[in-house]
């Protein structure tokens, strides 16, 4: 299975990068070669089982519907995502006072 990221994902993990690095030398590298290592532990250990791919189907206009490609997640990946989110986020800041793990 090969990931792809969406280009908003992208952008996300090129902005953290540029904070990390602003804060000390290397720190950025270190923030990207750490969320890479554990996207690399979940595909090979559990992108199956917790990250699983579905398809959705949607209306579109005049009736029509489109079949689009969408992740089913489950709580532990929902965990990982909120573990290395932005905190500033209403959502990813909420995560860690209910420990949802």
């Amino acid at each position: 299975m090969k990931i792809r990221l969406s280009s908003i994902a992208e952008q996300q993990l090129l902005d953290g990068h540029r904070f990390y690095e602003s804060q000390a030398e290397g720190i950025g590298d270190y923030f990207l070669d750490s969320l890479m290592a554990d996207i690399e532990s979940l595909h090979i250990h559990a992108v199956a089982d917790h990250f699983v791919d579905v398809n959705k189907t949607i209306a579109i206009p005049k009736g029509a519907e489109k079949i689009i490609d969408d992740l089913m997640l489950t709580r532990y990946a929902c965990y990982l995502i909120a573990q290395n989110g932005d905190s500033r986020k209403p959502k990813i800041a909420w995560c860690p006072s209910r420990k949802i793990h």
